[in-house]
């Protein structure tokens, strides 16, 4: 876009967003099907980048929780009744 929007004519710059945007004058179909398939594969992409920083954070979480109980634990001399029996069983 920042070619365009740097070196295109006010002709082309019509031309694109009739084409692209607006979708008149079109005869072929590979047009916008390349431009469908570009942002699908940017969503997925995306997608995938997410879910895995997710991963990462919840594991880093649950890692945080584990040294938690087992300080409490050590603070109090006894075993506690929360976080232990649930930890790694988290429903998704």
């Amino acid at each position: 876009m920042w070619f365009v929007q740097s070196f295109a004519t006010d002709a082309q710059k019509r031309e694109i967003i009739e084409i692209y945007v607006l979708g008149k004058s079109v005869q072929v179909i590979w047009p916008i099907s390349v431009v469908c398939a570009l942002a699908v594969a940017v969503v997925l992409a995306q997608k995938r980048y997410y879910d895995k920083k997710v991963a990462e954070l919840q594991s880093q979480i649950d890692t945080v929780a584990l040294e938690k109980s087992r300080l409490q634990e050590s603070q109090a001399q006894k075993a506690l009744s929360h976080g232990t029996t649930n930890q790694g069983k988290r429903s998704k």
